[in-house]
């Protein structure tokens, strides 16, 4: 079981790298709101964060994540190496520790969610682990109220079990997803995440009837070159200059994008 586990991680950490290299750094005087107008596919193709336009401190967010994620830096050691390049370069909207660490941190959950996410969807993974649980991973001084947000983001879904529980390829999770993706973070410094449900626990508890050996459809994972465009278009010049020059797309004259790859 232990080899197994190993075996595991060192997949999810794999996919967590090659998530990674596949992003474009993109500076960007937008905030958190606007970034949110592209869909969701292109922002997984970027690395980029609020009204942060230092190519010096993306490159080398994206060097340190790679590294860390290769087991050769902690994040601590990130964060001290980004605090120094900020001193020295001072973008202003970098100044606090609280903002460095909600950008280290948010990252590396996002890459390694979605490393883990993809084992799970191993067609032999998810016959065995077909559904997640959603639980409180990290505790919170003041809990958002993921009683209501779930009831609005099940509601009439597919796949969806119980409070809290749902099939591996239900919608819900991406509609409970403050990003739109189907893995943790699901919101700015959220302590919830997923963990997988067994086909023999989903099973005893009632969920699913005995012989059920459906598997969830994972045959379109987590896209990345679907669906690219932005909703709604892009207005600021400057954030359409800086994704035409990431390599991700291009623009129309009516602000729609166009991604350069399929």
């Amino acid at each position: 079981l232990r080899k197994m586990a190993i075996f595991a991680q060192g997949v999810s950490l794999s996919k967590a790298l090659e998530l990674l290299r596949r992003k474009k750094q993109m500076p960007t005087p937008l905030t958190s709101r606007e970034i949110e107008e592209l869909s969701v596919e292109t922002r997984q193709r970027a690395l980029f964060s609020a009204r942060v336009e230092n190519t010096v401190f993306l490159d080398r967010l994206k060097t340190g994540l790679e590294e860390i994620l290769a087991g050769r830096l902690n994040e601590a050691g990130l964060k001290s190496q980004l605090r120094e390049l900020v001193e020295s370069t001072d973008p202003s909207a970098l100044r606090t520790d609280p903002r460095l660490n909600l950008i280290v941190s948010h990252n590396l959950r996002a890459l390694t969610s979605g490393g883990e996410l993809h084992r799970q969807q191993d067609p032999i993974v998810a016959r065995q682990y077909p559904a997640r649980r959603f639980y409180r991973r990290f505790k919170r001084q003041q809990p958002r109220d993921w009683v209501s947000r779930w009831a609005t983001a099940s509601a009439g879904q597919n796949g969806v079990l119980a409070q809290f529980l749902a099939m591996l390829d239900s919608p819900v999770w991406r509609r409970l997803n403050r990003f739109g993706t189907d893995h943790a973070p699901f919101d700015f410094n959220s302590g919830k995440d997923t963990k997988p449900v067994s086909r023999r626990q989903l099973i005893a508890e009632g969920h699913l009837a005995e012989g059920d050996n459906r598997p969830p459809d994972v045959s379109q994972k987590t896209p990345l070159n679907r669906n690219l465009q932005a909703r709604p278009p892009i207005k600021d010049n400057r954030f359409r200059e800086a994704l035409e020059q990431s390599g991700l797309g291009n623009f129309d004259t009516e602000g729609n994008f166009t991604p350069t790859f399929v």
